[in-house]
This record gives structure tokens, sequence and C-alpha cells, in this order.
């Protein structure tokens, strides 16, 4: 009997401020597994849900993560996986209530066979049914990358919209999401169909993005036929990640309402709705006077159920002109295939390092003080680096 302490230690739930529907997520270390990075995220199925729906959104997400990650071509952006199997019932019911794990709890780890997980589901059910709960084990996204964790730390009023992701940035976040939405569709014959603030992870400073949660995915062909799916995935993608991207409305605002009907049909948002992250009559809130008409008319364009893009390289055509026109920007620095060389990029970087400078400077200032106690200079040069981050225009 493998113990779960054995694998797997240092659980701290990382998934409080979001939604998941069929799953908790907690920040592990790995405990040396051969392949694995020393920290990873363990997704564990809730037990509260319904078991044979649950499964199957697990072992849909397991059998395309093991594709993914076994394929050298795929998109650095898509989370890889380094474990798989199952864990008891009392592991999900202490993660719900916040508890440290029993690391004496028994684990199957199945690794990334997916026919070694396949025979352990149906000896496990045929033993004891609904007691065991699969559980993968990922790569661990930053956590402070987080786009709705980003929305959720910027000041509550900013009608100057200096707090929002900047226009260029939120470009190449895109064009890097694209492409594996593009490599889903050709090489998986999927549609990732799941686009949340809460899946994109954006590093400003490194110009890289992260995607996570790949259990909603579906075939092309399903339900209302590829081109359909196509248009729905791309429209999904304009709410959540250059609507939400560019305006920075949190999507649980219920003040602020975003849902796949016109808005003004809800009296009140229903939650699973205006969780959909994209509306048919888009209001920039306080970000109306800060972002030009063109990239507006791009987002209204990619919301609209009527004229919206019907294919990956319209909308990346249509992003990359802009960029090109307003901002100066090249398509090789956009795309990373050059270092940042127009005037535009080279000022965010400069400001996203200054940042972090300033961060560092925290850190050492908290280190003096633990050296020479609390003293009125440490404090003062303390607060003014605080009010320095605190005014900071860019996350």
């Amino acid at each position: 009997m493998t113990k779960l302490g054995e694998l797997y230690s240092n659980f701290i739930r990382i998934d409080l401020d979001t939604r998941g529907g069929y799953a908790r997520v907690a920040e592990v270390k790995t405990n040396g597994q051969q392949g694995s990075p020393e920290f990873c995220a363990f997704k564990l199925m809730r037990h509260e849900n319904d078991y044979a729906r649950g499964m199957e959104r697990f072992e849909d997400e397991l059998k395309l993560l093991v594709n993914i990650t076994t394929d050298s071509s795929a998109p650095s952006a898509i989370t890889k996986i380094y474990d798989s199997g199952f864990a008891p019932v009392e592991l999900s019911e202490g993660l719900q209530r916040r508890e440290t794990p029993n690391l004496e709890l028994e684990i199957i780890s199945t690794g990334t066979t997916i026919k070694d997980f396949l025979h352990q589901k149906t000896e496990l059910q045929e033993k004891r049914p609904n007691y065991w709960l699969p559980y993968l084990v990922v790569e661990l996204a930053p956590y402070d990358d987080s786009l709705l964790r980003q929305i959720h730390n910027q000041p509550k009023e900013d009608p100057s919209g200096l707090f929002r992701l900047p226009t260029g940035e939120v470009i190449a976040m895109a064009l890097q999401l694209l492409d594996v939405m593009q490599y889903l569709h050709t090489k998986h014959r999927r549609a990732y169909m799941d686009w949340k603030p809460e899946h994109i992870y954006w590093n400003g400073l490194n110009q890289q993005v992260k995607l996570i949660d790949w259990n909603v995915t579906t075939t092309l062909n399903d339900g209302p036929g590829e081109k359909q799916n196509i248009v729905d995935d791309l429209r999904l993608f304009c709410g959540a990640a250059l609507y939400i991207g560019h305006t920075f409305v949190d999507p649980d605002d219920p003040t602020r309402p975003i849902g796949p009907r016109p808005t003004q049909e809800l009296a009140s948002p229903v939650a699973e709705i205006r969780r959909r992250y994209w509306t048919d009559n888009p209001d920039f809130y306080q970000r109306d006077l800060m972002l030009d008409d063109n990239i507006k008319r791009i987002i209204r364009r990619g919301l609209d159920p009527k004229q919206s893009f019907d294919s990956i390289e319209k909308l990346r055509t249509a992003l990359i002109e802009y960029a090109e026109d307003e901002l100066g920007l090249t398509e090789a620095e956009l795309t990373l295939k050059s270092k940042p060389n127009s005037p535009y990029f080279k000022a965010l970087t400069e400001v996203h390092l200054a940042q972090q400078q300033l961060l560092q400077a925290q850190q050492h200032l908290m280190e003096a003080v633990g050296e020479n106690g609390s003293k009125l200079e440490f404090t003062r040069l303390f607060d003014a680096i605080k009010q320095a981050l605190k005014n900071f225009p860019i996350f």
C-alpha cells in the first residue's frame, strides 16, 4: 500500500477564489518523483458531484494531456501532466473543509499510463463504488499570474484605466492562446470551450501565458458541428481573453453582468450564465475612454453572434494589423520570434523590471528589520516603496 505522504505533501488549496465545478486543486510538494517538478498542482475530483460525469471528465482530461505532454510540438502554454490515479473520498472531504490532509491515507498512482488508469478504475468500482476519486498531477501555473487574481488585485475605482493590462500585452497573450486553439483544432480535433480568466495565467515580464483546466474540451464535430463549434470557441475566447483582458471587468461583480445573452434580458445576473464571460452588448465601463475605437471594434466583432470571427486566422490577422498600425509592434516580437524592438515593448519591459526591483527592495528592508530591529528609517523607506507600488500603472 502506498501512503499519500510518500508521494505528495505540503497540500495548499489554490482554488479558493475560483469556482471549479468538478475538482479541488492544491499545490503539493512531489517528494522527488522522477520526472516531476518539486511542486505541482494536485487536482482531485469533488466527492459531492455526480460521480459518473466527474469520472468521464477526468478520463477525457487525462487522455488529452498525456497526448499533449508527449508531443514535442505542443505549445508550451499547455500545462503538462506528471501523474494520475485514485485517492479515497476522505481526502476530498478534508480539502473541502480546508484541513491538512492525513498523509497516512492510501493512494493509488497510475502515472501517465492511460491503460493502468482505466484498469484501476474498473477494479476499484467493483470493490467499492464511488469511494475512490480520480486525481491528476499537472504542471503548476504561477499563482499570481492568474488573470482573475490580477483583476481582483486592481484598485476598485480606476477611471483612467491605469491598472488594466497594456493593450500590447493583451494582444501578445491572445496570439499565444490562439496558437493553443489552432493546435487543439488541427492536431486533436478538439475545441477548448472553457475560456475563463481563472484559466489564463499571464506573466507580463516574461511575455508568457499558461492555460489550465482541460476537462471541458469537446470534439469539433460534436453538437452543432465543426463550423459552429469553431465560431463558439472563438467567441468565448474573445470574451475571456480580449474583453476581460482589456477591461479587467470582474466577472463576479453582479453590477457588471456579462453573459451569453444580451445582458438587458437579465434582471439579476445568473451566476452560471454570467461566468461564460461574453456579452452581445459589451460595455467597456471605466475603460471606455482609455481604449481606442479600433480595438473596441475588434472586440465587439468577436462577441457579436451575427458577424463574429469564423476562423482563427481572421482574428489573428486583425490583432496583428492593429498592433502594427496603432502601436508600432512587429509580428515577430508579438509572437516571441524576436526580442522586443519597438519603443512600446521596451517601455513595458522596463516598467516590469522596475516593479520587480521595488519588490526586491521591500524584501531587503524586511531583512534589515530582522537583523537590526524596527527602525524609523526602515519604516519610512518601506512605506515609500509600498506607495510607489500601490500607484504602479501596470501589474
